[in-house]
């Protein structure tokens, strides 16, 4: 049984040394380090505004805004409830004739 825990142990402390660096002793975890080099200039300001086109699937999306405080604009099935978004619009999602056009509006009204 010793024999095991030593030759584990061995084991073990030989790849525990290979994230060593050897001038420092610090840890060195190569990929986190890539994904922190890759997320590095991401803006983390939450958003001003959501705008949902197919709200009906997206329960989670209004649970998270309502938690922090982000008002949404949804384009919503006339079956769903309206309450969910702070700025409903009822419509048909499956149109995307309609969705294009209300949305070419909404864009063009909020630029001027």
């Amino acid at each position: 049984m010793l024999e095991i825990f030593s030759c584990s142990f061995k084991i073990i402390s030989k790849n525990f040394n290979s994230f060593l660096t050897k001038n420092t002793g610090k840890v060195n975890l190569p990929k986190f380090e890539k994904a922190k080099k890759r997320f590095e200039g991401l803006d983390t300001t939450k958003p001003d505004l959501i705008i949902l086109l197919q709200g009906s699937n997206n329960s989670i999306i209004f649970e998270e805004a309502k938690k922090a405080q982000i008002p949404v604009i949804a384009f919503l099935d006339t079956n769903t409830k309206l309450s969910l978004a702070d700025y409903p619009i009822p419509s048909n999602e499956c149109s995307e004739d309609f969705l294009a056009f209300s949305l070419y509006a909404l864009l063009k009204k909020a630029s001027k």
